[in-house]
């Protein structure tokens, strides 16, 4: 199990990754794992909860997950 200090460095490294090359989270996570030779499988073991919901946003503005139904108006 990945611990926190890991957990934080790498949430580092890919918000560091999406403001210098002004990539989503997705495709930061991607690259990292290219660059430094990190398994993806291991990469999801080290995203924490605020990446998880970085990405949970970005993939519902891209539609590639539904909208949160919460604090949205029905119409």
């Amino acid at each position: 199990m990945a611990t926190k200090e890991e957990k934080n460095n790498f949430s580092i490294a890919i918000e560091r990754l999406t403001a210098d090359k002004r990539i989503s989270y997705i495709e930061a996570i991607t690259l990292h794992c290219e660059e430094t030779g990190l398994e993806v499988e291991l990469a999801a073991t080290l995203v924490n909860d605020i990446l998880k919901a970085k990405i949970k946003m970005e993939a519902q503005e891209l539609r590639y997950l539904p909208r949160s139904k919460i604090g949205r108006a029905h119409v």
